[in-house]
């Protein structure tokens, strides 16, 4: 016969009260402890962000600084340079009015002295006849020609008709060639300039110029000048 065995019990061995209680209270101290050492390790995490957070904020407040004073002084820069720039702009636009009345004044008074100049002539006895006449050479190199005809007389009326002028001279073959330089319509009371630029052609050798006076109610007149002689040395 089998023999019946018996079922398994664990031993279980009944814990005393106090016992309980000393388990409960180590456990206790025990969470205690890891809370207060999370709570501290907490802490000084936040403390050690914030100091670098704060560093951070220190040096950007100071790179701040510097650039808000960098822009300072350069819009002050900016501001010196643009009242300069308005002053000499200014002073420029002053001086080219002054140049340029300058220039005007000039031109009347050059005026007033060539007609002057031809009065005293000897050709300018009475009527209508040439002033002064001159040639010479320019800025680019070539040659302008100013005449004044002018008006001698106790009343003065006003003069109408034209003034041309043209160039004669020869050829390397020895041919005489008369080019037109430019032709002016006259309509004036005291004095008439006439000035006009002249371009000689390379196979011309110039010899004089003559102008033509042509008044109405009034005979032609003609005046020659002589080509100046040029030392090409």
């Amino acid at each position: 016969m089998r023999s019946k065995k018996k079922a398994f019990k664990p031993l279980v061995q009944a814990r005393s009260t106090g016992e309980t209680l000393a388990r409960f209270f180590g456990y206790l101290v025990l969470l205690c402890g890891c809370i207060v050492a999370a709570f501290w390790l907490g802490n000084e995490y936040n403390r050690q962000l914030f100091d670098h957070s704060e560093s951070q904020r220190v040096a950007l407040q100071e790179r701040f600084d510097e650039l808000a004073l960098r822009t300072r002084m350069l819009s002050e820069q900016a501001a010196s340079s643009s009242l300069a720039r308005n002053v000499s702009e200014s002073s420029n636009e002053q001086s080219r009015q002054e140049i340029t009345r300058l220039q005007q004044e000039n031109a009347e008074l050059s005026q007033l002295v060539t007609y002057y100049r031809s009065l005293m002539d000897a050709q300018s006895t009475t009527g209508v006849n040439f002033g002064n006449v001159e040639l010479s050479m320019n800025l680019a190199g070539g040659w302008s020609l100013n005449a004044m005809v002018h008006q001698v007389a106790v009343n003065h009326q006003r003069i109408r008709g034209t003034l041309s002028a043209e160039l004669v001279g020869e050829t390397d073959t020895g041919e005489t060639r008369r080019i037109e330089i430019g032709e002016q319509a006259l309509s004036f009371k005291y004095f008439q300039r006439f000035v006009t630029d002249i371009n000689v052609a390379d196979d011309i050798i110039p010899k004089h110029i003559v102008l033509t006076l042509s008044v109405d109610r009034a005979e032609d007149k003609t005046y020659t000048l002589e080509w100046p002689e040029v030392n090409e040395d």
